[in-house]
């Protein structure tokens, strides 16, 4: 996981502050409440979480860090120069973390706003196997989630092969290469074979209003009061997140719109077409 490198990313004029104490505040409570419980609920504790982070990061920030890495014995560490090049070396250097099983050892991507199920490690482990070397693996189905009102939650599921959620890779120890070395995760499927896991496998996006990739499809969403998101969670083997910890950000009326008027005329219409043949 790329946490708190000070570098520009795509067009960016200028890198964004990631130590600015209302963004960082915010990142921090996201990754303690929704990425981080979720690796600490698998199933199958045999992995290592790696956080690269810049070696400029502020000492009482470090600390933080520091202690959550001694309550979560999976959590390491890793502080690095503001440099892409910095950032690439350590990604090869990871080889000192993997732990290799018959040679083989697998590598996965995260954000620290994501969540995944909690038996995404068990899943995984099941092809540490030789004769999956050189191929990707990718939970298809995404729940994108975002904060609504005090107690209601938009959702909406996706099916998004090649999706950045737990993106993996298969490698060896004579060929060590990591899933962050094959560049934009949409493209990855062009360069190597792609396993998908059943379609049921997946993990959960939030809208927090820091990443302009994330969006909604208002056309697609529902939403849920938070003891349905929760019972919807579960049913999803992803649970006991704090989901109160994203913003909350107002329905666009078109959604509103679409729910009362598009759909029931268009259902209408169709209805009556059906008689007429």
């Amino acid at each position: 996981m790329r946490y708190s490198q000070k570098i520009k990313f795509g067009n960016e004029k200028q890198e964004r502050d990631v130590f600015e104490a209302e963004y960082f505040e915010y990142r921090f409570k996201l990754f303690k409440n929704v990425t981080l419980k979720s690796f600490q609920q698998q199933t199958n504790d045999n992995f290592v979480l790696l956080l690269f982070h810049s070696e400029n990061m502020p000492s009482q920030y470090k600390d933080r860090f520091f202690e959550l890495e001694r309550a979560n014995p999976f959590l390491q560490n890793v502080f690095i120069k503001d440099t892409k090049e910095a950032f690439d070396e350590a990604v090869k250097n990871s080889i000192e973390y993997a732990s290799f099983e018959k040679n083989v050892a697998i590598t996965f991507r995260i954000d620290n706003d994501d969540a995944v199920q909690k038996d995404f490690i068990q899943r995984l482990s099941g092809f540490l196997k030789d004769e999956f070397y050189g191929y990707s693996i990718s939970m298809p189905n995404v729940c994108r989630v975002e904060h609504i009102s005090d107690t209601s939650y938009m959702i909406q599921e996706q099916y998004y092969p090649a999706n950045s959620i737990g993106l993996a890779y298969v490698t060896n120890r004579e060929q060590y290469k990591t899933i962050m070395e094959f560049g934009h995760h949409f493209y990855i499927n062009r360069e190597i074979p792609m396993i998908l896991i059943a379609e049921n496998a997946g993990g959960l996006l939030t809208i927090n209003g820091e990443n302009a990739g994330n969006t909604m499809n208002y056309g697609s969403a529902k939403i849920l009061k938070k003891e349905d998101l929760d019972k919807f969670l579960t049913e999803k083997n992803i649970a006991n997140l704090d989901l109160n910890c994203l913003r909350i950000f107002n329905t666009p009326a078109k959604f509103f719109l679409k729910k009362l008027f598009v759909r029931p005329v268009f259902a209408s219409i169709v209805g009556k077409l059906k008689k007429l043949l």
